[in-house]
């Protein structure tokens, strides 16, 4: 695997979670936790009111594959495979940030609650 790979995997990324949002989007956040034997996914949008508070949208089964893509190429490519990735994205514009720390089941609501205080408005 190479990093053009990797390219075009965020590519491939970014244009199903665009395709799976609603018309009026403007920015997109993604929370993927991967670990070597589940991933869950959570998306969450704004529109143009920013006066509403971000929204759930469900879109894990356009996304599994995909990320368990890129952990691989990732893997392969660096010789690391993250635990965590957060995607966030707007109209032309496309940035990831990995994790690497464990995933313990146990904890996942604590670091959902972590997670949207950060990133979400």
């Amino acid at each position: 695997m190479s990093l053009e790979q990797i390219a075009e995997s965020y590519q491939h990324i970014g244009n199903e979670i665009a395709h799976a949002l609603p018309a009026d989007w403007q920015r997109a956040w993604v929370q993927v936790e991967h670990d070597d034997y589940s991933c869950s996914v959570a998306c969450f949008y704004s529109g143009l009111d920013t006066s509403i508070e971000p929204r759930f949208i469900d879109i894990s089964d356009r996304l599994f594959e995909a990320f368990r893509q890129l952990r691989q190429e990732c893997r392969e490519t660096t010789n690391d495979a993250w635990s965590t990735a957060t995607v966030i994205l707007e109209p032309e514009k496309f940035r990831i940030e990995y994790g690497y720390d464990p995933v313990p089941i146990e904890r996942e609501v604590e670091r959902r609650r972590a997670w949207k205080k950060k990133y979400l408005p």
